[in-house]
């Protein structure tokens, strides 16, 4: 790695740990005395437990039962020698072709499980604006393995993907860190509420449900015509504006 790389990396990873003590020193806890006698939860969370007004709270950390171990302790390095190749693993845990049959479900318990994972977690960060104009950021011949927000997966050789495909590298973009404002090894941030109340539609903020709102009889937002917006390609990749927060409406609408 070329000395000027390096240098920019410290300097990236100084400006993320500035980023994070100024979050850390707006994170007012909410209040929850007008809360508790209204008659609706509120939009992000808070104060569904009163004695502990985060539990649950959208935009929160995501909590562990054990601390990750990452070789710097804290998670900026994430290259342990230790540590088995996901790919190598994904494919020691999942060698059938055939997926079983069952007589008893169909794809609706898929279908239904993918929106309730959905309802109570979503990870901050996955979608960054930042690599919208890039297929695949992590995996090219440039320095941009090297960004920190980056951790592509090598593919073997001796794996099919690497032999008859030629793929040699999976692009994986890191998800954001949670301002835990703790010296603990970095987690996640998860964007929804713990709880199923239809974040997935209202979302988890308040300028989220302003959004969806029509304001008129309870209802909410639509378009005059169906699927007007096929094809328009506004925010992202996907080239279809839908205006839920479920990003899998995408796919499964």
């Amino acid at each position: 790695m070329s000395t000027v790389l390096l240098i920019l990396l410290i300097v990236i990873a100084a400006k993320e740990r500035e980023k994070r003590r100024v979050i850390c020193e707006y994170q007012p806890t909410p209040r929850c005395k007008r809360v508790a006698k209204s008659r609706y939860r509120t939009i992000d969370g808070s104060c569904n437990n009163l004695k502990h007004s985060k539990w649950g709270k959208s935009y929160t950390c995501y909590p562990r039962f054990m601390d990750a171990n990452y070789p710097d302790g804290h998670g900026n390095d994430i290259m342990n020698p230790r540590l088995l190749n996901p790919r190598k693993l994904s494919n020691s845990l999942f060698k059938e072709d055939v997926p079983h049959k069952s007589k008893k479900h169909n794809l609706m318990l898929m279908n239904w499980g993918q929106i309730l994972a959905n309802e109570m977690t979503y990870t901050s960060g996955i979608l960054m604006p930042l690599y919208f104009r890039q297929i695949e950021p992590c995996c090219n011949e440039s320095d941009a393995s090297f960004h920190p927000k980056c951790a592509p997966i090598f593919i073997p050789e001796n794996d099919f993907l690497n032999k008859e495909l030629g793929h040699s590298c999976m692009n994986f973009v890191r998800s954001e860190v949670c301002p835990s404002c703790k010296n603990e090894p970095r987690k996640s941030i998860n964007i929804r509420t713990s709880f199923l109340d239809f974040s997935i539609i209202y979302g988890n903020a308040e300028s989220d449900l302003e959004k969806t709102r029509a304001y008129k009889n309870g209802l909410l937002n639509m378009k005059k015509n169906f699927l007007e917006d096929v094809g328009k390609n506004e925010d992202g990749p996907c080239g279809v504006k839908w205006r839920l927060w479920y990003p899998e409406v995408k796919v499964l609408p």
